[in-house]
């Protein structure tokens, strides 16, 4: 199922609002099912899923032949049980179907013989099961979207409760990189790639402050017998033994530390890459934006230890 994400917190809201409210509805069993679709069809342009709402349109209002239905449809229709690859099985909207129920339900109580009692029962049986696996596959499609939506909003809860942290200890402890983080901001709401890659320099530019403010370049230090330069250009050396230096927390060490060191090495290699006239490092948008969110929780790690 191809899941669509909101943009906006009102959207987030409607859409788990709309998605609890059909799920009890299916489960209680006191709407019909054409009803319920019609509901269902709203969250589908809450979400944007336009195949989906097209699959409903048929649901509701019966299917053409098989010939006439888009390939992508088909697939899902296929999926919902009302097509094989020979045609089209059910064509009926599913108010119909659960017409052809009540129908035959009160038919079959007249019925003389056994063969028209088999015919009769039959068509029941038919129709039954095109109900059943249509509201099995819309229901499971709005549980999906419902329980997405409650993912994705316990995410943004958490990070937003992350955000206010750091967002305090940067304002508190290192306030001259806001410019430059407003910079990476505007620079990924671009449709340019170079300006994705400008907002990766960025992050490097406020990692190297950052290391100047917090451990200044000073002379090498030896570590498992290994010689760790602490000049100017070895900024992540030198956040990192600042992070030595300022936690008793040997797995904080190596899991920040780690980081820096991804981190550091990726967005070095992109600006090597950029300063030869090359942006084949960055792939799209969204790797960008990464490792802006990896640098920005980094900031934040890093500052903590300034309040200890």
């Amino acid at each position: 199922m191809k899941k669509i994400v909101p943009h906006t917190n009102e959207v987030y809201i409607e859409i788990l609002e709309l998605s609890n409210n059909i799920l009890d509805e299916f489960e209680l069993g006191k709407r019909s099912i054409e009803a319920i679709y019609y509901k269902v069809n709203r969250l589908c342009r809450l979400s944007n899923d336009m195949d989906m709402l097209s699959l409903l349109s048929y649901e509701i209002s019966g299917y053409p032949d098989i010939g006439q239905i888009p390939k992508q449809i088909l697939e899902l229709a296929i999926q919902i049980g009302r097509c094989n690859a020979k045609g089209t099985i059910f064509a009926q909207p599913v108010k119909a179907l659960e017409e052809v129920v009540i129908t035959n339900k009160e038919r079959l109580k007249y019925c003389m013989n056994i063969p028209e009692r088999e015919r009769v029962t039959t068509s029941i049986n038919a129709a039954t099961s095109a109900i059943s696996k249509s509201k099995n596959y819309i229901y499971q499609y709005v549980l999906e979207k419902n329980i997405e939506i409650k993912f994705s909003q316990l995410a943004q809860d958490v990070f937003s409760s992350v955000r206010d942290k750091v967002d305090e200890l940067i304002d508190k402890n290192f306030h001259e990189s806001i410019n430059k983080l407003s910079a990476i901001y505007n620079n990924l709401q671009s449709n340019n790639n170079e300006d994705w890659s400008n907002a990766v320099h960025s992050c490097r530019r406020v990692l190297q402050d950052l290391s100047d403010v917090v451990f200044p370049p000073s002379e090498p230090r030896t570590k498992n017998g290994k010689q760790i330069l602490l000049d100017k250009k070895n900024y992540i050396n030198r956040l990192v033994a600042f992070i030595e230096d300022s936690s008793k927390s040997k797995r904080f060490n190596e899991l920040v530390g780690s980081h820096l060191y991804y981190i550091g090495n990726r967005i070095d290699s992109i600006y090597g890459a950029s300063n030869k006239g090359s942006h084949v490092n960055i792939v799209d948008k969204d790797e960008a934006s990464r490792y802006v969110v990896y640098t920005y929780l980094l900031l934040g790690d890093i500052l903590s230890l300034t309040d200890q």
